[in-house]
């Protein structure tokens, strides 16, 4: 496990040692936000077959569930019960011992780790598991720092770049899913990008230094934070500079949460310098384009909104429809 350098490859490691080291064939991981909602669950399955020659086989599957995770009546209730305790819980069932180990990573718990076994898990086994537990959780940190902005605490662009590589090939599928035979319909619940930029802010280091400058970015990063769901994601883009990723069934809705952003910063009073103001650039993320293109499209729309005076929030597609910004001209490439 610790050979690795991602993440989710880390989670997936996980999985596969406890699987291996206790022979159990299903695993499953469920992530949670800070509130306690259930945010992703990854399941592996391993399964052991052996040929004709008498060789055994191992052939694993590894799902992974980002929206509407559901999971069993009796996981959830052991799941409640780990919250309160912040300790392993057991249900002793027909299919045999089902367990649920506490994961605390960033958050008091950050998830919680579940397998059945076809006995009462011994002494043993239990400290097998915390120690590969204990290793996982530490492992885990040094990444996510290393993935984190060390001023804002936010992830940083080498994350962005991470995630965009994961996030694609899952938005492809969902739009294929969504288009049916060939038609180009946004799935119900599309995924917006946007570029977050803070007016004049290099006055505020001019004026007041690096010091109040710092406290300014740290500042917005937490109102920005706080404006937004848990489960949207949030980057320190560069300088003063943020990227947010979320979802909404429509651009006007894409719209009014960005507003909302914009609001509640404009109506914080800074010290020593008073009120600052967002100018804000978003756009429909489309995977048949690439990653550099939506964020061309988002970052066009930022410039757009500080032409135009700042302290606003433009969308790309609502500007290109109306004339102001124009797509670029690809020919005849198709990009995906």
């Amino acid at each position: 496990m610790t050979a690795i350098r991602d993440s989710e490859l880390l989670e997936q490691g996980l999985l596969k040692t406890l699987g291996s080291v206790l022979g159990v064939s299903d695993l499953s991981m469920y992530k949670t936000a800070p509130g306690g909602e259930c945010i992703q669950a990854i399941h592996q399955h391993r399964k052991l077959t052996i040929d004709k020659q008498g060789v055994e086989r191992v052939t694993e599957r590894i799902d992974r569930i980002y929206h509407r995770v559901e999971m069993p009546a009796n996981v959830q209730a052991l799941i409640t019960n780990v919250r309160l305790t912040g300790k392993p819980s057991t249900w002793d069932g027909p299919n045999g011992c089902l367990m649920v180990y506490p994961l605390a990573m960033i958050e008091p718990i950050s998830g919680y780790l579940t397998f059945t076994l076809s006995h009462t898990i011994t002494d043993t086994e239990n400290a097998v598991v915390n120690g590969i537990l204990q290793v996982y959780v530490n492992y885990f940190a040094l990444l996510d720092e290393s993935q984190r902005d060390r001023l804002t605490g936010l992830y940083n662009r080498h994350a962005l770049e991470l995630n965009m590589d994961r996030m694609w090939p899952l938005l492809q599928q969902g739009h294929q899913e969504a288009s049916g035979k060939g038609r180009r319909q946004p799935p119900p619940q599309s995924c917006w990008l946007a570029i977050i930029d803070i007016d004049h802010f290099k006055l505020v280091n001019d004026r007041y230094g690096h010091v109040l400058g710092d406290e300014v970015l740290l500042l917005v990063s937490r109102l920005i934070g706080t404006s937004i769901r848990k489960n949207d994601l949030l980057y320190r883009y560069g300088g003063e500079e943020f990227l947010a990723i979320t979802s909404a069934a429509t651009a006007d809705e894409a719209l009014e949460q960005f507003e909302r952003v914009r609001q509640k910063t404009a109506d914080h009073l800074f010290p020593q310098i008073g009120q600052l103001t967002l100018s804000i650039g978003f756009t429909l993320i489309d995977p048949h384009f690439s990653a550099q293109e939506i964020i061309s499209r988002a970052d066009r729309a930022l410039y757009q909104a500080k032409r135009d005076g700042r302290n606003r929030v433009h969308d790309f597609g609502a500007l290109q429809r109306a004339g102001v910004l124009q797509l670029p001209d690809y020919g005849e490439t198709e990009l995906f």
